[in-house]
């Protein structure tokens, strides 16, 4: 029966009311924002400057192939800076991811009563893109304090950890807004809820799937980049090189659209 149906023949119509958000919420919505908006700009300003100021200050370098963010880092005139300011965005990444699980934990109401894979899914994943997010921050810590040439081996796991485990946060993450948004009844619930927005979750699987790529890619490019090719070695090199930094944005970009959901929580119903 129709709302206009319903009306005309004295039955009461029904409408979602808005999930009130308490205050506290709120605020830490506010600060994961901030956070969120902090490590992109700043994780961002790093990983290109760095580079630059290298490819400036070290031209005999360059010109014999160009420099990846670890090489850049190994001047101690950019290292430093950069160690600094990255170890502070690993902290603030690793507090940021907090409410953002907050907000998954909030969807899996919407599909009570619906669909039991899918609450079983967004119950489980979440705090699994929390923990591998937290070591990912691990990785971002090590790799920019422990540098070349001194603590190669230290930099490298910590190249990995970092890489490895943002690619898993994006993975599940993906994963998990995939599934939000495939069954009606639980997009329909998602509406009214301010957590996370089924929009935003449909867009973030489709942006996951080009970051993953991107991941794949320069991963791929890492293993091979050292190996005889019958195809120009110094192409492969330099496209490694210029994807390493798009690759950290991607997974940055990636972050910051959990911002969208985050102020839409609120600006949503208080309570």
């Amino acid at each position: 029966m129709t709302d206009q149906m319903k009306m005309r023949s004295g039955a009461p119509v029904t409408q979602a009311i808005p999930v009130t958000t308490p205050r506290w919420l709120r605020r830490v919505s506010v600060f994961a924002i901030l956070t969120n908006t902090i490590v992109f700009v700043v994780v961002n300003y790093w990983i290109y400057t760095a580079r630059f100021r290298f490819i400036d200050t070290h031209p005999a370098y360059v010109a014999k192939q160009p420099p990846t963010i670890s090489r850049a880092i190994s001047d101690n005139l950019i290292g430093d800076p950069f160690a600094f300011w990255i170890a502070v965005c690993a902290v603030l990444l690793a507090l940021g991811v907090l409410p953002i699980g907050m907000l998954y934990r909030r969807a899996s109401h919407a599909s009570n009563g619906v669909s039991e894979r899918v609450g079983a899914i967004v119950r489980i994943l979440p705090p699994l893109v929390i923990a591998s997010q937290f070591i990912a921050a691990i990785g971002m810590y090590m790799l920019s304090n422990f540098r070349f040439p001194d603590n190669g081996a230290l930099h490298m796991i910590g190249s990995y950890l970092f890489f490895g485990f943002e690619t898993l946060t994006v993975l599940l993450s993906s994963i998990t807004c995939w599934h939000l948004g495939r069954n009606a009844t639980v997009v329909s619930r998602l509406s009214t809820d301010f957590s996370i927005a089924p929009g935003m979750s449909a867009f973030r699987w489709k942006l996951g799937i080009l970051v993953l790529m991107m991941a794949a890619t320069y991963i791929l490019l890492f293993v091979i980049k050292d190996m005889n090719l019958p195809i120009d070695g110094k192409a492969v090199y330099a496209t490694y090189v210029l994807l390493e930094p798009a690759v950290i944005s991607g997974f940055l970009i990636y972050l910051l659209s959990f911002n969208i959901d985050l102020a839409r929580l609120v600006m949503g119903s208080r309570s």
